[in-house]
């Protein structure tokens, strides 16, 4: 083997690796102190308006060691834009990354705030080796550096406390397990993913799918256990705590449709703004940088399945194409819904490079 070939493929990896990882943790420590300001004070009731700040409310209520469940509705009542809960199951968040940050080493919500960085220190690796598997060692780098910008707002802003971003690492993890074969680690992120946010189920129903069409039997039951576990949970815990507070049916949101919502055209109006959300941080952006890398991605994706076959394309695929789809139902799109790029965006970003590996194989130089 030669030692200095070998040291040279990964010398330039390993330095933007580590050079994005500072970044993160210099943003923080420069940019997060006003965040943490905020978050090291226990909310007062009717003093907020923001969904950030109740979870902050329920963390701090937790830490009391008040039950989840109480906790909870008390800081969705305190918000002072309304004093009434989340009226729909899926408001009613699971109790996983509440007792998460509480047994993180902390007393106050800087804790959250450091062990979301913990996390966020992991994007860089983690995209590139999930593009590792899709483009090669010499194109991965650029996944990395196109998803970096995309988690600064989070370590400026209270934003980090939203569960989805959270839920969008898990499944970073559990997704490059999934294209490693690891069913063990695939199935524990997968998990993770789907307490954190059940949302994410559009996501692995879309993997799960692809697994069962290409015949990837080894890996459908690392999709399989979460669903069960999930499902169990919200059966046996989690709706009959939400039904001591709200009579609530599990399916009821989603069939609630107003007749304003229901041509395509009028969903694209809301759509487009999770293509349009965290785009400040890019060059750009009157070109819709996220737009161009949705339509990229997808187009290199199918390109390069129809060419090579391969089942990792589809799963790409499925990692955030069916969810930009799947926003189009009719009626469940509004004007605060522009975070959900945040389900979506940055998966696409990470398959872009797919865009150059795409035209080396058209020309046959791959």
């Amino acid at each position: 083997m030669d030692l200095r070939k070998l040291r040279n493929n990964f010398l330039i990896p390993i330095t933007l690796l580590l050079f994005l990882t500072i970044g993160y943790l210099v943003i923080a420590i420069t940019n997060g102190g006003q965040v943490r300001a905020i978050v090291s004070q226990e909310p007062i009731y009717d003093n907020y308006t923001t969904d950030m700040m109740g979870y902050l409310k329920t963390y701090y209520l937790i830490k009391k060691d008040m039950p989840f469940y109480q906790a909870y509705a008390l800081g969705e009542i305190g918000d002072a834009a309304g004093d009434s809960y989340p009226g729909e199951i899926w408001g009613w968040k699971t109790p996983f990354l509440f007792y998460l940050w509480k047994i993180f080493p902390g007393k106050d919500g800087k804790s959250i705030y450091w062990f979301f960085t913990c996390l966020v220190l992991l994007v860089p690796l983690t995209s590139y080796l999930i593009a590792k598997e899709l483009v090669g060692q010499k194109l991965a780098c650029l996944s990395s550096f196109l998803v970096w910008p995309y988690f600064l707002l989070p370590l400026k802003e209270i934003t980090f406390i939203q569960v989805e971003w959270w839920a969008l690492i898990f499944f970073l993890l559990g997704f490059y397990f999934l294209l490693k074969e690891k069913v063990l680690w695939t199935t524990l992120f997968f998990s993770f993913t789907l307490f954190a946010r059940e949302l994410f189920a559009v996501h692995l129903l879309s993997l799960f799918i692809v697994l069962l069409i290409t015949k990837k039997r080894k890996m459908i039951i690392s999709i399989l256990l979460p669903f069960l576990f999930i499902s169990l949970f919200y059966l046996f815990v989690h709706m009959p705590n939400v039904d001591q507070y709200e009579d609530l049916s599990i399916l009821s949101h989603w069939w609630r449709i107003s007749p304003k919502a229901i041509n395509i055209f009028s969903s694209w109006k809301y759509v487009r703004t999770t293509l349009a959300f965290n785009s400040h941080n890019y060059l750009l952006v009157s070109l819709f940088p996220f737009r161009v890398s949705l339509i990229f991605s997808s187009l290199a994706l199918f390109f390069l399945n129809s060419k090579r076959k391969s089942a990792k394309y589809l799963l790409f695929l499925a990692s955030f194409l069916p969810f930009f789809i799947f926003q189009f139902k009719p009626g469940m799109m509004t004007i605060y819904h522009d975070y959900w790029g945040i389900y979506y965006v940055p998966l696409t970003l990470i398959s872009l490079p797919a865009a150059v590996y795409a035209l080396l194989v058209y020309f046959k130089l791959k």
